[in-house]
């Protein structure tokens, strides 16, 4: 549908924009070096900020991409240090790794600290704390980031509270968050 999709449309904007899409299909399939390559593409096309930010999301997950994904993300933060979304993008993205946690744990306390209702920061640092194993207090804080997006449930929030759960020895709260989580992604997908 994509590759249709491609032959379609004729601005480079709307091409960067299916690739993008593209990117996402691959990445959900596990085909993180053609999730790569689409959005490495899309951002040839269009270099504006969601193209941009869409780069460090798909990089984050790629061992072959990660230090790039890192590398724009570091260039989003440079252009407007006090922005919520760039501090959870960076520091989120550098927490991938273990030779970047700590950095991105400061920056997502930092973050925390301007955005105490962005879902996506919380969720954010409740990760970091997880990776830390310090589950408890990753609790705390995705159990916060899951009621802020209530209005409109987040997969990945999801998924990490079910992680966190099962950690915790808390088997049956696992497997509804991880229930529910996998309703969301297919209701996403469908849409």
């Amino acid at each position: 549908a994509f590759d249709r999709a491609l032959a379609m449309v004729e601005t480079a904007k709307d091409r960067a924009d299916v690739l993008g899409w593209r990117a996402y299909a691959h990445r959900f399939a596990g085909n993180l070096r053609a999730a790569s390559a689409d959005v490495r593409q899309a951002y040839e096309l269009d270099p504006s900020v969601d193209t941009r930010l869409l780069y460090v999301s798909i990089l984050m997950d790629d061992p072959e991409g990660w230090r790039d994904g890192v590398q724009m993300a570091r260039g989003l933060f440079a252009e407007q240090p006090d922005s919520v979304m760039r501090l959870n993008a960076l520091g989120y993205a550098l927490i991938q790794r273990p030779e970047g946690l700590e950095e991105g744990y400061r920056l997502l306390w930092r973050g925390y600290a301007f955005g105490q209702t962005d879902y996506a920061v919380i969720d954010s640092l409740g990760w970091a704390y997880y990776l830390y194993g310090r589950f408890e207090d990753a609790l705390t804080l995705i159990q916060r980031a899951n009621e802020l997006s209530s209005n409109a449930p987040n997969p990945e929030i999801l998924d990490h509270l079910g992680d966190v759960y099962w950690r915790l020895n808390q088997r049956g709260e696992a497997r509804q968050a991880w229930r529910e989580m996998r309703t969301y992604t297919y209701r996403d997908q469908r849409a």
